[in-house]
């Protein structure tokens, strides 16, 4: 199997998105001791809505390919996309506040792979389903096991 341009591209975008997530959820673990998962969340998304509507007006008034109209067209999508991120903030931190960074961002991944699996299967995110095969439920259950040793243990 060999890797095109663009599959390179897509796997390294992918390891700089995981990089990112560490680190946000590396700083909201730090935060909810002191104010709480949900307050958290909230802030945190509060705080990256505030940096994003200055992005998005950067690129609006400096590219022709992004409009207001086109930014509404998908304001649905992003404003329960940004709803679901307050609960995936609140819910990583508390768990990375009391498993640590590795332990808790492993357990993350399982359930954003779990849920992946189903939605592949059933072809909800793209045009074609990609079958369910036992290579990738060995997949889930081994990510599954790394998660849980992972956790921290006493001694």
């Amino acid at each position: 199997m060999t890797l095109d341009e663009r599959s390179i591209i897509t796997i390294l975008m992918g390891i700089m998105a995981g990089i990112a997530i560490a680190s946000q959820n590396t700083l909201s673990a730090r935060a909810e001791p002191i104010a709480g998962p949900l307050p958290t969340g909230i802030l945190v998304n509060m705080g990256g809505g505030f940096v994003g509507f200055f992005i998005l007006l950067f690129l609006i008034y400096g590219s022709q390919s992004v409009t207001w109209q086109s930014a509404f067209q998908v304001v649905h999508l992003t404003t329960l996309g940004g709803s679901i991120g307050i609960l995936i903030v609140a819910g990583a931190s508390y768990s990375i506040a009391r498993a640590g960074v590795t332990a808790g961002s492993a357990a993350i991944l399982f359930g954003q792979l779990a849920l992946a699996i189903i939605i592949d299967t059933t072809g909800i995110g793209r045009d074609e389903p990609i079958p369910l095969s036992p290579p990738r439920i060995a997949g889930l259950i081994l990510l599954m096991i790394a998660a849980i040793l992972l956790l921290p243990r006493d001694g």
